[in-house]
């Protein structure tokens, strides 16, 4: 097969086809590749789902557990536990709202449509269920806030736990047919790269052949050179006829030492390189495809809540494949899904630090991803770094000048320290916040409260405007400006004429809020043909 064949064709068979095949698996590898990826995609998609509703109904069953906990140290009268299950109820609220804006962007079945509209309608009246019993418990009414919680509360969470529960069962059925279809695809994909793997042996076999093949001829020629071959001549053949203008020019070449050696190497050097290419390929290819396999399975821990499980999974997907850029923010969100909100253990801290470490990584290749922004300003909420939180959220307002949650998220912040500051000073005065401006207060609590709250107040009160003048029906926004006005009132030493004006305003944005949720219901029903019945 190769006898007839000169040394250049046989040389170029023993360079080129390598080469070529090493393209053709590369690229046969980057459409396997491309295949996989584009059903991930949308498994992620799913999953991500899945993760919220998850989270959602999380949320909502904590929220219960902390309106519960309120009545019994109400009754005990423990009101330094009541005033921590308020706070703890209101930021399991404010990740509620977070999840269920995160999972607006992703649904568009009508039946997830509908959920999202449900559960957007309902957090403004989650809102007011902590406020009317936390009043009822701080005014020692028992009886009132219990009524509150079995009548009233209860039955509408229990509705919001079966939308979330048939959610949940929508998302398993299309998690199970998407990873039906990736498993597909991978197998295809794999059967393809072991297709070519056996091709490259083959050739490899046939460039040894060829080589082997190079170096006999050459040592036949050598050897037929040295024995017959005289040295170097140069001989003029004349035609015969005097003044002919045709001549020749006859060379003989005497062989060398360096001509008789054989070329074995020099040969072999690019067939080896070649080969050493194609491997390199297929190595790459197939920690791609091991890569995204650890990815699945970590996202498949990751749904099912096993937390650790999903970290080893992005971890080793991160091995394989350094450049997998969702790995590294699956690994950061497993992470930042571990952090207790309020707890300051080592343990939690370290955890907290990592999934930061993680969203930071992203944020150092890409400065302006928001995503990373809002998970870390939520992170540093969690772990009460309230300061910091505020700061990300306004990195968020300078690449979304537009973004009403994130001016909500502020004066809710704000809310949070002025709250907190309030309830200490009055507790040092022998008193508890009554809501209304606290009237009994010394004048030195309220000088003291003036230096402690002003600043919050104020930004709290601008951050959660500029939050209604970007979306006028934002009703959790006009929860906390009713709120927050009550904090203001606190601030109006020796000015009752102020207090009253501070609490007619407060009275006026809980109207505003009611006329809102009842817009956003409307709209939400006719847009998706259904809600939450209030």
């Amino acid at each position: 097969m190769f006898r007839n064949m000169t040394i250049g064709k046989k040389l170029f068979g023993s360079i080129g086809a390598p080469l070529v095949v090493a393209l053709l698996m590369g690229t046969t590898t980057m459409i396997s590749l491309s295949r996989v990826n584009s059903s991930l995609d949308s498994m992620r998609g799913d999953t991500r789902k899945q993760v919220l509703d998850d989270a959602i109904k999380l949320n909502l069953s904590e929220m219960s557990s902390m309106l519960r906990a309120q009545l019994v140290r109400s009754f005990l009268k423990d009101q330094t536990f009541v005033d921590k299950y308020h706070r703890d109820y209101q930021s399991q609220l404010n990740d509620l709202n977070r999840n269920v804006a995160e999972l607006d962007t992703l649904v568009y079945l009508p039946a997830g449509r509908a959920y999202v509209a449900s559960m957007t309608a309902a957090s403004p009246r989650l809102a007011e269920f902590n406020e009317r019993i936390y009043q009822k418990a701080g005014h020692e009414d028992i009886a009132g806030a219990t009524a509150i919680y079995i009548n009233e509360l209860a039955p509408f969470a229990r509705q919001l736990q079966e939308q979330a529960q048939q959610f949940s069962a929508l998302q398993s059925d299309l998690m199970a047919q998407n990873t039906q279809a990736v498993n597909a695809v991978e197998a295809q994909a794999l059967w393809i790269t072991i297709g070519m793997l056996v091709a490259c042996l083959v050739l490899v076999g046939a460039v040894v052949l060829i080589v082997r093949r190079i170096n006999q001829d050459l040592r036949l020629t050598a050897e037929s050179l040295s024995m017959g071959a005289e040295p170097i001549t140069i001989k003029r053949n004349v035609a015969a006829c005097p003044g002919a203008r045709k001549s020749h020019l006859l060379l003989t070449i005497a062989p060398s030492k360096e001509n008789t050696r054989p070329m074995k190497l020099t040969a072999r050097i690019p067939v080896t390189a070649a080969f050493v290419a194609t491997l390199l390929f297929g190595a790459t290819g197939c920690n791609q495809l091991k890569s995204r396999d650890q990815l699945n399975k970590g996202v498949q821990a990751f749904k099912n809540a096993r937390y650790e499980e999903a970290v080893d999974h992005f971890q080793t997907a991160i091995k394989l494949d350094p450049s997998s850029e969702d790995a590294k923010l699956y690994l950061a969100t497993a992470y930042s899904y571990q952090v207790v909100p309020n707890l300051d253990t080592p343990e939690n801290l370290a955890l907290a630090q990592k999934a930061l470490d993680g969203f930071e990584a992203v944020l150092a290749k890409n400065p302006n991803d928001l995503t990373a922004l809002e998970q870390i300003a939520s992170i540093d909420r969690n772990i009460k770094k309230m300061d910091d939180a505020k700061l990300y959220e306004r990195k968020v307002i300078a690449l979304d000048p537009n973004n009403a949650e994130a001016y909500y998220t502020i004066g809710v912040v704000d809310w949070m320290q002025a709250y907190k500051g309030a309830v200490a000073i009055l507790a040092a005065d022998g008193l508890t916040d009554d809501g209304n401006g606290n009237v009994k207060k010394t004048n030195g609590a309220c000088q003291k409260l003036q230096a402690a709250n002003t600043a919050v107040v104020t930004e709290g009160l601008e951050a959660l405007e500029k939050a209604v003048n970007i979306n006028p029906t934002y009703e959790e926004a006009m929860t906390y400006l009713n709120l927050m006005n009550r904090r203001k009132a606190d601030l109006e030493c020796g000015d009752d004429a102020a207090r009253k004006a501070d609490l007619a305003q407060a009275d006026e944005w809980t109207q505003k809020s009611m006329g809102a949720r009842k817009a956003n219901e409307l709209k939400k029903e006719q847009k998706v043909g259904g809600g939450v019945t209030m």
